[in-house]
């Protein structure tokens, strides 16, 4: 085996035999921050993967040369890598597949000169992660084992393989079938995902143990730890007990291990990055490492507990916690395609290949039949002409009737008369018929069904950022903006433009089908063609031949390709799988929403981030003008004037898949945009002069989490450079809050430096602060205590140093920005995530920011969501996304069918939605109607016995979150309340019985 050095220096006649060109080589490690095929300023991903496929696909490496810090200044740095190295050192390489190591030297003064001096420990660590992954090269597969780690949060019987929109149990049972079939001994597989189901949660009822950890292995392990770590070990966790069962499934060579955390059931404590793993986690890491002998390890499902353990962000010194419990095995983690962000942090911080899997199947949203039944009856009031006013009155009577029954929530103004009112109403009627949703979960390397392939076609079809209905129009000499842009409009021959739209969606649908799903020769074109004259449209004929067109030939070459990669998503996925336990390079890809980019197929890939020195690119400070100037407007529109300041809240995956519209959308109320340097790389803040501008430059309260603090550093400059700017500026306040208010805050007593800090978040990077857990486990009393810990939490200001952000307490600036914010808003990205009803975090950020500046007396702030999942971006109602998102996933029964397929995981979806009902109810009120919280009790006793024997612990939880809400009043129905009780004692009967029958038998 050999390994080459700096390897970008290296021609490939070095590392080719001259005349048979066979690979010279088995892994290879550079160490300079630049591109392996080309230099810092040319050279591509392109260029290296090809060069990499050359050399026979070796594992590749690299680490940070670090010429920036000395080895102190690496101990005190919080990130692990000089700032201005990070992008050469740790984003480039990701974007080749490379995986990056810790720095392996250090810059060291001298008298005269400073030298670079090896990090001994690094230099070793380097050594055996490369040995380890080149030994499942040379191993023969029935001989590699393999750890499989889920799991388990909440902490509790009912989230046994929790994961992001991942069937855990059936792609657990899916990879040992991929095992299986290339040699790997697996024994006897499960007949049914259901049955490995049962297996993961008699697993974390301890029924089924792999051995037992004594005391004295627990304390020698300890000893790993640097003195500090250890002796904390013992402070937090005391003497371990005697014997330690860990618990797990054993599939021959195969072991399936829970992630552990007994001791850490408070919320807070399990994403405390102070806090040393339990003596449980350790067991369960240990054992796998150093008892069993993993050859390699696989966490299965965004994301665990490891990668947000204590540590380093981007490269691990020894002793972090990630790194510990790795323990240098090969190691490999499968995250869903929609999150590349926390994929980055857990590849940087426990050096992981990242599996990218599929969102689940997305269908188009179905809702209830009471929604069905309101779509119908919108249609019949326009269709009866306004002279009927009798006729329109009844049936707007039957359609306020079915609004206020379901819970249905309409933005329009409150002196609307019937047909505005029936307009907007219409309006957000069919921006739902328009939606997709995520059906289901996943299944790793399971390919999907042909419906499911279909549907999800369909979806990125319709939001391509190219139109085919907008080409298709065109072929027939139609402006479809014009149309699109008022449905309910007629045109010259009495057609309304929404019957114009569907005949034009119906010829892009022939072509599509003719072209693509069905792929036809010639004489098959020519039959499209002659359909497609034979038709008219709007009453015009085809006026241009569509294959004539080039944008239309790519197109349909583009969506050839993709129906093509959908059709072999679990294939490729267990293709990835096996290379990577082949010791085998892994293809990077980025990651991202499906949808909008078809280039995150095939999955299976190394997902990867992106240059973030890039953003925001061109179209999304487009994007971001363009909403800020919605958002402007319809804040005029509900309050009479501009606001002075506005409440942004930036997350990382979501400037990460929209490529940088929050920066921009920040940026562009400040009034100030972005200069970029020859590579198209941000350098600085420019401001936009006033006449330009044309408005007040708007000062904002950017609510930052702590992923996008440590991704995206040079963001939070951007932003600290345009408020300083705007700040200076030689303007009136009227026409700049920026300047006014730092003003006032200065002349408060406040430092400037504080003053102009705009960028707010946690202290000590946590993860899951006060608010995440109180809305988590509803320990709040009201409001109040919501929004008096999101101001607690997100006191902290970021401001940028020459080399690293910095987090210092600035509450006085923080609460008088809190108490001037008119508005809030944030971008939502992901169709396939489930938006507010899924993703925890918009409780725990919008809608608490909404309770904090309830909780100082302002009812009346406008919350916002700048919707960026359609082709065209629009603001749109934070509540009436939250109230219609439950619409048309849990009332949907079609929807609950989904879920419902997969068993045991996917009752835990209810609880996410359940959970966002209450928390976003409680935070901001007026959201979650009495009606709508009754039917979704109903809608859940209809479905108790089927979600209780599916997930009974999970059902119990569902169920006393409904009682909760009652207990809060956010209903009233004595009758309901009642069923529910019933039904949850005959639950706790059933589980203590079934408790009672298994201690009996462990007993015998």
């Amino acid at each position: 085996m050999t390994a080459v050095f700096n390897a970008h220096v290296v021609s490939r006649e070095h590392l080719l035999e001259a005349k048979t060109h066979k690979p010279l080589v088995s892994a290879v490690y550079h160490n300079v921050p630049l591109y392996l095929a080309g230099s810092m300023f040319s050279g591509s991903p392109e260029g290296t993967i090809e060069f990499i496929h050359d050399l026979g696909d070796p594992r590749v490496y690299t680490s940070p040369v670090n010429a920036a810090l000395s080895r102190v200044d690496l101990a005190n740095s919080k990130y692990g890598v000089a700032m201005l190295e990070y992008v050469g050192n740790v984003v480039t390489p990701e974007t080749e597949g490379i995986q990056p190591l810790p720095p392996i030297c250090s810059r060291e003064p001298g008298e005269e000169i400073s030298a670079l001096e090896p990090v001994p420990d690094r230099v070793a660590l380097v050594a055996d992660v490369t040995t380890r992954w080149l030994r499942l090269k040379q191993l023969a597969n029935d001989q590699k084992k393999v750890a499989l780690f889920v799991y388990n949060f909440p902490p509790g019987p009912g989230n046994v393989g929790v994961a992001y929109f991942l069937d855990v149990a059936g792609s657990i049972r899916s990879m040992l079938e991929g095992l299986a079939s290339q040699g790997y001994v697996v024994g006897d597989l499960d007949e049914s995902d259901t049955a490995t189901s049962a297996k993961l949660q008699e697993m974390y009822r301890g029924e089924h143990h792999v051995g037992v950890v004594s005391a004295e292995e627990m304390r020698d392990w300890a000893r790993d730890l640097p003195k500090a770590h250890e002796a904390l070990f013992y402070e937090t966790w005391g003497q371990p007990p005697s014997t330690i069962p860990v618990k797990g499934l054993r599939y021959g060579n195969v072991l399936v291990l829970l992630q552990d955390m007994r001791g850490m059931e408070d919320l807070t404590v399990i994403h405390d990055k102070k806090a040393p793993p339990s003596p449980w986690l350790l067991a369960s890491y240990r054992y796998a490492t150093r008892r069993f002998n993993a050859d390699a390890l696989i966490h299965v499902g965004t994301h665990g507990l490891l990668e947000w353990s204590r540590g380093k962000e981007w490269s691990p010194a020894a002793g972090d916690y990630p790194e510990f419990l790795i323990d240098n095995v090969p190691h490999a983690y499968v995250f869903n395609v929609l999150d590349p962000v926390e994929a980055s942090i857990a590849r940087r911080r426990s050096y992981s290949t990242i599996l990218s899997h599929l969102c689940p199947p997305l269908k188009s949203v179905e809702g209830s039949s009471d929604l069905r039944n309101l779509h119908r009856l919108v249609h019949d009031f326009y269709n009866t002409q306004s002279e009927s006013e009798e006729a329109r009155a009844d049936l707007f009577d039957e359609i306020s009737e079915v609004v206020g029954r379901i819970g249905f929530r309409v933005d329009a103004p409150a002196d609307a008369d019937a047909s505005r009112y029936v307009g907007a109403l219409h309006d957000e009627l069919v921006a739902l018929d328009g939606e997709f949703a995520p059906a289901g979960q996943h299944v790793y390397g399971r390919n999907l069904s042909e419906d499911d392939r279909l549907d999800t076609f369909h979806a990125c079809i319709e939001y391509a950022d190219v139109d085919i209905h907008r080409l298709v129009a065109g072929c027939y000499g139609l402006d479809y903006d014009a149309i699109a842009r008022d449905p309910q409009a007629l045109d010259a021959t009495g057609q309304y433009h929404h019957e114009t739209l569907e005949e034009i969606r119906d010829a892009s649908r022939t072509l599509i089908e003719s072209e693509v799903l069905r792929p036809s020769d010639a004489a098959g074109r020519n039959a499209v063609l002659g359909i497609l004259r034979s038709r008219e449209v709007a009453g015009k004929p085809l006026s241009a031949n569509p294959y004539d067109l080039d944008e239309v030939k790519a197109f349909l070459d583009r969506a050839r390709e993709l129906w093509k990669q959908l059709g072999r998503v679990g294939d490729a996925e267990r293709e990835g799988l096996l290379k990577v336990l082949d010791g085998r390079f892994l293809d990077p890809s980025m990651g991202g929403e499906i949808v909008g980019d078809w280039s995150v197929l095939p999955t299976g890939r190394n997902m990867a981030s992106t240059d973030v020195r890039m953003l925001p690119r061109e179209a999304a400070r487009r994007k971001g003008k363009r909403t800020v100037e919605q958002l402007l407007e319809t804040a005029r529109a509900k309050r009479g004037a501009f606001p002075e300041t506005v409440g942004v809240v930036l997350w990382g995956s979501e400037m990460l898949e929209s490529e940088g519209v929050g920066i921009a959308q920040a940026l562009d109320l400040l009034g100030a945009r972005v200069a970029k340097d020859f590579f198209g790389r941000a350098e600085r803040a420019d401001l936009i002069p006033l006449a330009e501008l044309g408005r007040p430059r708007i000062d904002i309260l950017a609510n930052t989490s702590a992923v996008f603090k440590n991704t995206f550093p040079g963001a939070i400059r951007l932003i600290h450079e345009a408020v300083a700017l705007a700040a200076a500026a030689d303007e009136p306040h009227e026409q700049n809050f920026v300047k006014k208010h730092v003003d006032e805050l200065v002349a408060s007593g406040i430092e400037r430096r504080l003053a102009i800090a705009r960028c707010f978040g946690m202290g000590d990077d946590a993860f899951m602060g006060q608010v995440g857990a109180m809305l988590d486990r509803g320990t709040f009393t009201d409001f109040r205590d919501i929004g008096a810990a999101w101001i607690s939490d997100n006191s902290f200001a970021m401001l940028p140093t020459f080399n690293q952000i910095v987090l210092e307490p600035a509450p006085d600036v923080q609460r008088y920005l809190v108490e001037r914010v008119e508005v809030i808003q944030q971008p939502l990205v992901q169709m396939g995530a489930g938006g507010p009803v899924k993703e925890d975090m918009f409780a725990s950020f919008t809608s608490a920011f909404g309770a904090a500046k309830r909780s100082i007396g302002h009812d009346d702030t406008l919350i916002v969501v700048t919707d960026l999942t359609r082709r065209e971006p629009r603001v749109r109602d934070f509540r009436t996304v939250v109230v219609n998102g439950v619409l048309t996933r849990f009332h949907s029964k079609s929807w609950r069918d989904r879920m419902m397929e997969h068993g045991y995981s996917g009752v835990m979806e209810f609880g996410d939605i359940f959970k966002a009902m209450r928390s976003t109810e409680a935070a901001l009120g007026d959201t979650i109607s009495p009606e709508l919280w009754k039917r979704t009790v109903e809608v859940t006793l209809d479905e108790w016995d089927r979600i209780s024997t599916a997930n009974a612990h999970k059902t119990r939880e569902l169920g006393e979150v409904l009682l909760d809400t009652r207990r809060r009043g956010m209903w009233e129905d004595a009758d309901l309340e009642q069923a529910l009780k019933e039904k949850l004692n005959e639950l706790d009967s059933d589980v203590e019985i079934a408790t009672y029958k298994r201690q009996l038998a462990e007993k015998n």
